[in-house]
């Protein structure tokens, strides 16, 4: 094929599968080197703003939460938050079990923006810990609340944006052996697809080279 005999294929194919290996690797890593806590404080859940469904999420009685949720996009995904709260309460009795307002963000206006006006997703993140009086099998509700404003380019100018959020999750209580069961499948497929892979596209990448070299020698 006329594709695989342009001199720089090969080297791009090898270089994906490296990059797919070291891939592997870092799953493996994750997996190894790190303690039960370790994985816990460093899972992310992400729940995007522009679904309408609630999104359903896992956690433990007790335990760190890291959420991210993405909006749209703005000028270096630069935003800032106002009144930004998000409540949590159990579904039948509607009793509050937390609010949690402490998000991390700049104000934009206090940025340089990207020379280039490149836009990237809005991700507002947010960490907390759940009560350890929660039962396993709890479902709880969650709302975020606030708006959020973003730079964005119009006419060759910035201007600033709003977008009000109303965004409701189910927050699953589970047991931290179910908890780390589920962060541990996430790097188990990366590994058990990008190894095979990355063998497949080095060796591709290899006999499409030392092929194109024969084939420019008997030439």
């Amino acid at each position: 094929m006329k594709f695989f005999q342009k001199p720089s294929i090969p080297l791009l194919l090898i270089g994906i599968g490296i990059l797919l290996f070291v891939l592997g690797l870092v799953a493996v890593s994750s997996l190894t080197e790190k303690t039960d806590a370790e994985l816990i404080d460093g899972y992310f859940q992400n729940v995007n703003l522009n679904q309408v469904e609630p999104k359903t999420l896992i956690a433990s009685a007790g335990q760190k939460v890291n959420l991210q949720f993405e909006g749209k996009r703005s000028v270096g995904g630069l935003f800032t938050g106002e009144n930004l709260v998000l409540t949590l309460r159990e579904p039948k009795t509607q009793t509050l079990l937390l609010q949690v307002s402490d998000f991390n963000f700049i104000d934009w206006h206090e940025e340089n923006l990207p020379t280039t006006n490149q836009t990237n997703l809005v991700v507002i993140p947010l960490t907390f810990k759940l009560p350890v009086n929660l039962q396993v099998g709890t479902k709880i509700e969650g709302e975020l609340t606030g708006v959020v404003k973003y730079p964005l380019v119009q006419k060759n100018s910035v201007v600033e944006e709003q977008t009000q959020i109303n965004k409701k999750i189910v927050l699953n209580v589970v047991s931290q052996e179910e908890l780390l069961k589920e962060i541990r499948q996430r790097p188990i497929w990366t590994m058990a697809l990008s190894f095979p892979l990355s063998m497949v596209l080095m060796l591709l990448g290899i006999r499409t080279e030392l092929y194109g070299r024969k084939s420019h020698a008997k030439t």
